[in-house]
């Protein structure tokens, strides 16, 4: 599509504009607790620097 300073030029096509609204509320995320005790022991299992980072990263 070429534009001009005062619109497309005639025959182009034009996108339409996407809807700026966003959810009013999220969707809060639930972890069971056999997740969150995986989780501990994995970190309980993270000796090196840099491993309880990645861990923390990886699982959000």
């Amino acid at each position: 599509m070429i534009a001009t300073p005062q619109g497309p030029v005639h025959g182009a096509a034009c996108r339409p504009i996407a809807d700026p609204a966003v959810p009013e509320k999220p969707v809060r995320r639930r972890f069971t607790a056999e997740y969150k005790v995986r989780v501990l022991r994995e970190a309980d299992r993270c000796t090196q620097p840099g491993q309880l980072g990645v861990l923390l990263r990886r699982e959000g």
